[in-house]
């Protein structure tokens, strides 16, 4: 399966690097940028010589079969639903998009084109998160879970001297809770469903852009309480207390070992990663496989609870949103 890219940066490279690891019949063969120069760089490092300055004549290439954009996240719509009507299967950097009413769009244009949308998020595929699920039914009556994903911005030192990077630009439906704080919330969805009512709260930079918050999930019987930051960083752990053990998650992002603390003081490991394996290589495996065998009837019912989990927690990022303060543009909701 041939996919191009959209986007240079380094989760590009980390991306292209991890599917050789687990998808080696997913092959790069272009890459997209405004910039041409940049787009060549970017392309002789990874051996690719396909270089598109235009949307449209990457779109209408057909060698290619599928898309991986990484771009800001207010254009993730527009280039996605754009692709897709011609018949490219899109794997999209988290965020996806703004809106659940988005992201259902995306998925009608994929039934129609015979095409899949998938959002790129490492934690949410990895068979770590699965044996998570699996071991919450031993942990007795959960009353509390704490999730957590804070990690000082590479860009931060820039936002401090007076620019406006793209990631702390409300103008590209950026900040914390879109790049860091999706982290907790696709988790604390997955294992517990969406919140009977949910309270937020998030503290802005001078460009309006939210550099860190919190959020309180309510459910009937549990409270789960997540965290994010963009400019302080963390263990990047998930707690979830249950009265006859507590599950920990080393990381919410990567998950690379989940183990359980037991009231008798013993511990149990319920899934680690090994280190050879990178994370983002179980996104990229997922998507060549909805790719290729996405309307077999076994890979179409995981796409189905895929596609229900992602419209879950949109709508759940834009409760959030609401009652964290955090807007964006007009042109970042249209369809």
């Amino acid at each position: 399966m041939n996919f191009a890219t959209i986007g240079t940066g380094w989760i590009v490279d980390t991306f292209i690097d991890s599917a050789a690891v687990l998808a080696p019949d997913l092959y790069c063969r272009g890459v997209y940028s405004r910039d041409y120069r940049r787009g060549a760089e970017f392309g002789a490092g990874h051996g690719i010589h396909r270089v598109y300055t235009d949307l449209q004549q990457m779109a209408e290439d057909r060698e290619l079969d599928g898309v991986y954009i990484a771009s800001p996240n207010a254009f993730h719509y527009r280039q996605a639903a754009y692709l897709m009507d011609h018949g490219k299967h899109v794997l999209c950097e988290k965020t996806s998009v703004v809106t659940a009413e988005q992201l259902k769009l995306l998925y009608e244009k994929g039934e129609k084109n015979q095409c899949i949308f998938l959002e790129a998020l490492k934690g949410i595929y990895t068979p770590e998160m699965k044996l998570a699920k699996e071991a919450l039914g031993r942990l007795g009556e959960i009353h509390l879970a704490l999730f957590d994903y804070s990690k000082y911005s590479s860009k931060y030192d820039s936002y401090a001297a007076g620019h406006i990077p793209n990631i702390f630009n409300p103008a590209m439906a950026a900040g914390g809770l879109m790049d860091m704080g999706i982290y907790n919330v696709y988790p604390a969805v997955y294992l517990f469903g969406i919140p009977e009512n949910i309270d937020a709260r998030a503290s802005f930079l001078r460009t309006g852009a939210d550099a860190a918050g919190a959020q309180i999930f309510e459910y009937p019987d549990k409270t789960v309480v997540l965290s994010y930051s963009k400019s302080g960083s963390s263990s990047h752990d998930a707690v979830i207390m249950g009265t006859k053990g507590t599950l920990h998650i080393d990381s919410v992002e990567t998950l690379g070992r989940v183990w359980i603390q037991w009231q008798s003081g013993e511990t149990e490991v319920v899934g680690e990663r090994s280190r050879e394996i990178p994370a983002m290589g179980y996104e990229a495996e997922c998507f060549y496989r909805l790719a290729s065998r996405g309307w077999e009837k076994d890979t179409r019912k995981y796409y189905r609870e895929l596609q229900e989990l992602g419209i879950a927690v949109l709508e759940t990022m834009e409760m959030i949103r609401r009652k964290a303060g955090i807007y964006f543009p007009e042109a970042c909701y249209e369809i």
